[in-house]
């Protein structure tokens, strides 16, 4: 289709080439035995593969992990990179790097002021806005870079939360008690075991999928989970509070140690 764009030319023949080579491809979506039910599920796996395959094929993995190492700290200049050199669409480069830059890397694509596209690596813990919400310049507050990179569809906003952090651990209470104090000061009842429940639910959470990376559990990694997760308005009293950092420290430190809550 000549109509349109090039760069999306480009993906489409690759995507075709996919269902070209990957041997399984071929004729298996007009077998009649299928429902329609099965027939939409099937499709939409062999659209993922030649999209998967397109994907690798104009943005090799190696390639790109190669282009991130020379800029790490500039996300939007790495977006720029891989738009120019493979010769694709923004939006197709910013899928790409999500699925192969380390977790907690977040892009907001906004056009006007709305958000239009949205994507985080895989393992990230942070919360992402929604599409179609106004977009809110100040909606992370912890990250260790924000860059964008402006395209001829939207302005993209790139944010590393990885965020730098002094572990400090100089206080002899427990986690558990300076929750409660937090809660106390904020709520206004250390007995309230809803505000208890959903807060170390969600930082259990994060520690969770910070474990399930295999090779990045470290205590700086699970602190770095807990506030990205707990980064919400809701919960913008436990962020306000003077022993808020020392609360997360304290549950990062047993969590990773397996300590468990004394009763």
């Amino acid at each position: 289709n000549t109509s349109i764009p090039a760069t999306r030319q480009r993906f489409t023949l690759a995507h075709e080439l996919g269902h070209i080579i990957i041997p399984w491809h071929t004729g298996t979506i007009v077998d009649e035995i299928f429902t329609q039910g099965t027939l939409d599920r099937q499709y939409s796996i062999l659209e993922e593969e030649a999209n998967n395959f397109a994907a690798e094929l104009l943005m090799p993995e190696a390639w790109v992990e190669s282009l991130y190492s020379d800029n790490k700290d500039s996300l939007s200049e790495l977006h720029r990179a891989v738009v120019n050199a493979a010769n694709v669409s923004d939006q197709v480069a910013a899928i790409r790097l999500i699925q192969v830059l380390p977790p907690e890397i977040v892009f907001i694509a906004v056009n006007g002021d709305k958000i239009k596209y949205i994507g985080k690596t895989e393992a990230t813990t942070a919360p992402v806005p929604k599409i179609g919400e106004s977009f809110d310049n100040h909606f992370y507050t912890l990250f260790r870079a924000h860059s964008t990179y402006l395209s001829n569809s939207a302005v993209y906003h790139w944010y590393d939360l990885n965020a730098v952090v002094e572990l400090n651990l100089d206080d002899c209470r427990t986690w558990s008690e300076i929750l409660a104090r937090i809660i106390r000061d904020t709520v206004g009842n250390d007995a309230n075991k809803k505000h208890w429940m959903s807060i170390n639910g969600i930082v259990s959470s994060a520690n969770a999928t910070v474990k399930s990376r295999n090779d990045d559990y470290s205590i700086i990694a699970i602190i770095i989970a807990i506030k990205n997760k707990l980064n919400r308005k809701e919960l913008q009293y436990l962020w306000c509070h003077e022993d808020f950092n020392l609360f997360v420290h304290k549950r990062a430190y047993d969590f990773y140690h397996g300590i468990k809550k004394k009763k």
